[in-house]
């Protein structure tokens, strides 16, 4: 007897199976773009995401920039890279400033403010490139305290780009993707979620949002943040320096009182003139003090460094007095007076050299 063999159907010839296999893949990668877009649509307000879409969404304080088109050569367009101390919940530095600046520039003067509280020179680097449409004059460069913050965690978990922290974990994803965001969704889209797992499992490495970690701020002791900072500025720096833009880079002024203590903080005890934000926010008061100090010798070396940076030491010209603080770096009203004149003087004469009359 003859076993009945079953025949074999004929294989599909290659090209027909390689074809069939491209259209899968594209029919899967249409599905995951549209399903991404779909997702950040609702994440970021936008269906057809785009980095300057993104930026405007985590950086509010950008958006008018992203509108400027029509620039004037008479213009005196001064760009504020800084935090909380220009922001006006923490006094009135930028509306003073504008009001000593605009009897010289008139209606030339357009101050683009990008101060918000916490933001650290990463924030303002990645604010920094995100906005190269604008042609400022002037950057002014105003950091110090808020990167302290990333240094309350064992060593082994921080990271230079501060992704320790979940905030920078995803904007750092947005600046990483930034070319290829417009284009397609996909690659951020697993950026974001491998994000969120990492976020989800390993809670614990990363910095709370708010007040460090009472057991973690031991770690403060180690001012793992010069590196960082140091590089953040530089590349701020020479960004401003390719874009033909005078960069005005200042030390960061603070004051702490002899007897300082949380409870005489919290008590309204010390000579601070309305005591908005104890030291412990940022971390332990003689770490944060050695941070300041490493932190503005750095800015003073790339200030020596970079010679057509104009360099102010704001540190030693507001005087270490209850007078002028509200807290360890936020001015009191004769602070904000005082630190307006400093700055205003520096950018008159930028001006003056700019638009000689």
């Amino acid at each position: 007897m003859t076993r009945n063999r079953k025949k074999r159907r004929p294989r599909k010839p290659l090209k027909r199976r390689l074809l069939f296999a491209a259209i899968w893949l594209l029919f899967l990668l249409l599905t995951m773009e549209a399903g991404f877009r779909i997702f950040f649509g609702f994440r970021y307000g936008t269906f057809w995401v785009t980095y300057p879409k993104m930026i405007m969404k985590i950086y509010p304080e950008t958006t008018e920039t992203f509108a400027y088109t029509d620039h004037k050569a008479t213009e005196f367009n001064v760009l504020l890279l800084v935090a909380s101390v220009f922001h006006p919940d923490f006094g009135n530095v930028t509306q003073r400033l504008h009001e000593k600046l605009l009897p010289v520039t008139g209606d030339a003067l357009h101050l683009w403010n990008f101060a918000q509280g916490a933001h650290t020179t990463r924030d303002s680097l990645i604010k920094y490139r995100a906005v190269s449409n604008i042609p400022a004059d002037v950057a002014v460069i105003y950091h110090g305290i808020n990167d302290l913050r990333a240094n309350n965690i064992p060593p082994e978990y921080f990271k230079p780009d501060y992704g320790h922290f979940g905030w920078y974990d995803y904007v750092n994803g947005i600046d990483r993707y930034r070319s290829t965001i417009g284009i397609t969704a996909i690659p951020y889209g697993f950026h974001y979620l491998y994000t969120g797992f990492k976020q989800m499992m390993f809670r614990s490495r990363y910095i709370p949002h708010h007040t460090p970690l009472p057991k973690w701020q031991i770690y403060g002791a180690d001012i793992k943040t010069a590196g960082p900072f140091e590089s953040n500025l530089r590349e701020i720096l020479d960004m401003a320096r390719q874009h033909r833009t005078d960069a005005i880079l200042m030390t960061y002024a603070y004051y702490v009182p002899d007897n300082y203590s949380f409870g005489a903080f919290k008590a309204k005890y010390l000579d601070y003139q309305a005591h908005d934000l104890p030291i412990e926010l940022w971390g332990q008061p003689k770490f944060i003090i050695e941070g300041l100090d490493k932190h503005n010798a750095i800015i003073q070396r790339l200030a020596t460094e970079y010679s057509d940076v104009h360099f102010i030491d704001m540190e030693k010209k507001i005087p270490k007095d209850g007078r002028y603080f509200d807290d360890i770096c936020h001015l009191s009203e004769e602070g904000c007076d005082r630190f307006t004149d400093i700055l205003s003087s520096e950018l008159i004469t930028i001006y003056r050299e700019r638009h000689p009359h």
